[in-house]
């Protein structure tokens, strides 16, 4: 009776595994058609990747964290359950190449598992996810280049088998895949946008009978397609001064034709330096000088 009972107990027990897999085999079908379609927001392919993940692994949490332009931080782009929420509310973000779990595995480019976080001296615990006692980061890489990481947390030691870290990485995978053709199509629109732009100011010089022509009529044809924007356009007088010849988008006519000094300014120092000059916030540069009274 003993010898049978522990055969079926294995029967079940294989028989619940292969349940699993076949579950996670199927969550990786899902991602990856999702993926590939093209059909859907990135932000709502990376939410729903997170959600499938969690509900069809069991695990405690899930998060998929996404390397910024500067490759300096790996940001939290989507994030599950409250704690997601919170922590994404924050901006939350890690460095890449640091002490933690999803900076290790965007730094090194490799699969990074922690089976009893409690044991990991460099370990930091978030607060806002107590339960967590493995957690499992995996990059998201396209050939050698590491676009973000999936991190997964369990309730249980040692959650993480091999069988998992090879599917998760097979999920990562697909889901760098959806990432990388978001920001093709977007910059394919940004480029498209910006030729039709050239397009029309080209349009409209041709038109023009005179030089000023041109340029005044560029000016408003750039500022049709930046309607929140001021956009000026100003002269070189002897190398010496700057003279406003066109603008549109200030308030009133008090930009005139106003004259500004090599070295004046932000645009000043551009002309100077003769190279541009991008400041995010002016209030906060000491050698900001508006352009019009009403500039902000």
């Amino acid at each position: 009776i003993l010898s049978i009972y522990e055969d079926v107990t294995g029967l079940v027990n294989a028989e619940t595994l292969a349940r699993h897999r076949a579950d996670q085999l199927l969550t990786a079908s899902e991602i990856a058609r999702e993926s590939s379609s093209g059909a859907m927001d990135i932000g709502d392919t990376l939410a729903r990747s997170v959600e499938l993940i969690k509900e069809r692994f069991g695990f405690y949490h899930a998060s998929i964290f996404l390397i910024d332009p500067l490759r300096k931080f790996a940001a939290l782009r989507e994030s599950t359950g409250d704690a997601g929420a919170q922590l994404k509310a924050r901006a939350h973000k890690l460095a890449v190449g640091s002490a933690s779990i999803v900076g290790q595995a965007t730094g090194k480019g490799e699969p990074v598992v922690i089976g009893d976080v409690t044991k990991e001296a460099n370990y930091y615990a978030n607060p806002l996810l107590p339960e967590t006692r493995s957690e499992l980061a995996i990059p998201m890489k396209i050939g050698d280049t590491v676009l973000g990481a999936l991190d997964v947390q369990s309730t249980k030691y040692n959650a993480f088998t091999a069988e998992d870290i090879n599917i998760l990485q097979v999920l990562a995978d697909q889901v760098a895949v959806a990432v990388q053709n978001a920001e093709l199509f977007t910059n394919t629109i940004e480029t498209l946008s910006r030729h039709r732009l050239l397009h029309r100011i080209t349009d409209v010089n041709v038109q023009a009978n005179t030089v000023e022509d041109a340029i005044r009529a560029a000016i408003e044809t750039l500022h049709t397609s930046l309607p929140y924007e001021r956009v000026a356009y100003l002269s070189n007088v002897d190398n010496t001064a700057l003279l406003v010849q066109a603008s549109a988008g200030y308030p009133g006519t008090e930009i005139g034709a106003s004259k500004y000094q090599f070295g004046q300014g932000l645009i000043g120092r551009a002309a100077q330096t003769r190279k541009p000059v991008m400041v995010q916030e002016v209030q906060s540069d000491p050698a900001y000088y508006p352009i019009s009274v009403d500039s902000n």
